[in-house]
């Protein structure tokens, strides 16, 4: 991997990810970002450029800019703050104060000569770019993985990271890898970077997605139950990234019991943070990350399973080091190894050409 440059892109009407000029520092990535994690373990491990391109209506850029309305494209691309005026409670902390636009660039003044692998969100970066450098491996996420999209790739492009990482029989042309791309201990490696206290870990984060709140500003009812029994506090999720990360890495245990089938890309970075997480997997599609130890369906489970893994604190460092080590294998080094194979392809076709 030493030799392998790449890049991570995506265009100024995007409304997600991060909002930096180029960088591959993987604090900043994390820190500036709009509501997801961004895929930081890619500038972590690997030294990946984060850039951001302006706008086109050239093919194929064209086709899926983004997922919200037309309307809102030049709030996203010229406000400085409340760029999403559908969600006036995401925090602009560390994001606000400065346009989009003032720091992309335009798609043809990138040396894109300097990069093996061009990793894009929704087909940003235009045919007749990509003509240009015919060595590289051009590659791109759809935003929000819809089938339409995911099923037959754009002309030109070689590859389609497909978020539904573990699905089988995906075409020749996809390769499964998660949004929120990160190593077995990348967030906690930012946490500790970010914070200048000791991380003591006590208490139990209740997932987002238990409530439908927006902001989330109380306990699901019956998470109280657990705070009583168990003697632990419910910890709430923030709108501030930062300040949520440290409340993930310093709770003890994560839990998500009600609410909506999630991907699992917030799951990675509970893992990633060292926090326990007990779920039910129905409720989760990279199931591979639960051990069945960490199998809950009511209250009472994860009641009766705090109790246990505060008697046995070798079985909860089992499973932290269990979930970390499924991260490992199934989300980052067969995601990247998959990716890399793919450029050694492409190089040796191109070469024999």
């Amino acid at each position: 991997m030493e030799n392998i440059r790449i890049a991570f892109v995506k265009s100024s009407v995007y409304q997600d990810l991060w909002v930096t000029d180029i960088t591959n520092n993987y604090i900043d990535i994390f820190k500036s970002t709009i509501m997801r994690c961004p895929p930081i373990g890619l500038a972590e491990h690997f030294s990946a450029d984060f850039i951001i391109v302006k706008d086109t209506n050239d093919y194929p850029c064209n086709i899926n800019k983004n997922v919200l309305a037309l309307e809102y494209y030049h709030t996203v691309q010229f406000s400085t703050n409340l760029r999403f005026p559908t969600s006036p409670f995401l925090d602009e902390t560390y994001n606000g104060g400065i346009t989009i636009d003032s720091i992309s660039h335009n798609v043809d003044d990138i040396e894109w000569s300097k990069y093996n692998i061009v990793i894009c969100i929704n087909t940003c970066i235009p045919e007749r770019v990509i003509e240009k450098y015919e060595s590289i491996l051009w590659c791109y996420f759809v935003g929000e993985n819809d089938d339409i999209y995911v099923n037959q790739i754009i002309s030109k492009y070689d590859c389609i990271l497909n978020q539904d990482v573990c699905k089988p029989n995906l075409p020749w042309f996809s390769i499964g890898f998660p949004y929120s791309f990160v190593g077995p201990y990348t967030i906690e490696n930012l946490v500790n970077k970010v914070s200048n206290v000791n991380i003591l870990k006590n208490g139990v984060f209740q997932e987002i997605n238990n409530t439908r709140d927006r902001p989330v500003l109380n306990p699901h009812p019956e998470f109280l139950q657990i705070e009583r029994e168990c003697n632990m506090p419910i910890i709430l999720h923030s709108q501030n990234i930062v300040e949520n990360i440290k409340r993930i890495c310093q709770s003890k245990y994560f839990v998500k019991l009600f609410g909506r089938v999630i991907r699992g890309n917030g799951i990675l970075e509970v893992i990633s943070a060292g926090t326990l997480v007990l779920i039910n997997k129905n409720l989760i599609m990279f199931r591979n990350l639960i051990p069945d130890e960490c199998h809950v369906e009511s209250v009472q489970d994860i009641i009766n399973k705090i109790h246990y893994f505060e008697n046995n604190e070798s079985e909860y460092k089992r499973l932290i080091d269990l979930q970390r080590e499924n991260l490992s294998t199934y989300y980052f080094k067969k995601p990247i190894n998959d990716l890399i194979d793919k450029y050694y392809v492409k190089q040796t076709t191109f070469i024999s050409q």
